[in-house]
């Protein structure tokens, strides 16, 4: 895939959608310096273009969408919050309802201590998820309140979860284990994820 996508920016140095998806294949390969590059190459071709018609407009849109996505979730793998946070916000300019770039958004947010806005973006990104009970964001509400020590909060958000989700589910496994150092101490009656059946 890399080898196709280098010779399709040999012919057009300015195939934006091309650059996008090399940062993506160099990102899965470890090459974060390569993918942020292609990235930003990515959103530098697009955002000097003038489109004349709808469609160009929309395709631009789409890249630039997605590359300030990609670029933004990179920054905050490599632990580069605030930089993915400025990212993120971009890209939310062109798709402003994606729970995706929502999400990454939130855990930017929470990361950096900005809990309450970071749990507000989870919030609409549910809002806006064809599963308004995703597991993972229903958890990643909950694991962020309990590392901030909100554990009320944190255990009604488990609760949800664990109501759409059951305790065998791999997030309500793991917040049984976040949460029961706590279950005692906050009056809370802590719960076991029922045995794995015998087949």
């Amino acid at each position: 895939a890399e080898r196709a996508l280098r010779d399709a920016l040999a012919l057009d140095a300015n195939a934006s959608a091309a650059h996008n998806y090399l940062g993506v294949v160099l990102s899965r390969g470890g090459d974060h310096g390569g993918a942020r590059a292609a990235f930003e190459r990515a959103i530098a071709v697009e955002s000097r273009v003038r489109h004349v018609t709808d469609a160009d407009k929309r395709a631009a849109v789409r890249v630039l969408s997605n590359a300030h996505t990609n670029l933004g979730h990179l920054l905050d793998d490599c632990g580069e919050h605030a930089a993915a946070i400025e990212q993120l916000q971009l890209a939310l300019d062109y798709d402003a309802d994606n729970p995706n770039v929502l999400s990454l958004l939130a855990g930017a947010l929470v990361a950096t201590g900005e809990l309450d806005d970071g749990v507000r973006h989870y919030e609409r990104a549910l809002a806006y998820s064809a599963d308004a009970n995703d597991a993972a964001t229903l958890y990643n509400i909950a694991a962020a309140y309990a590392n901030a020590q909100r554990i009320d909060d944190a255990w009604l958000w488990c609760t949800r979860l664990r109501h759409h989700h059951g305790d065998a589910h791999a997030p309500g496994a793991r917040m049984h284990d976040m949460l029961a150092p706590y279950a005692e101490r906050g009056g809370y009656a802590a719960w076991q994820p029922p045995a794995a059946e015998q087949h």
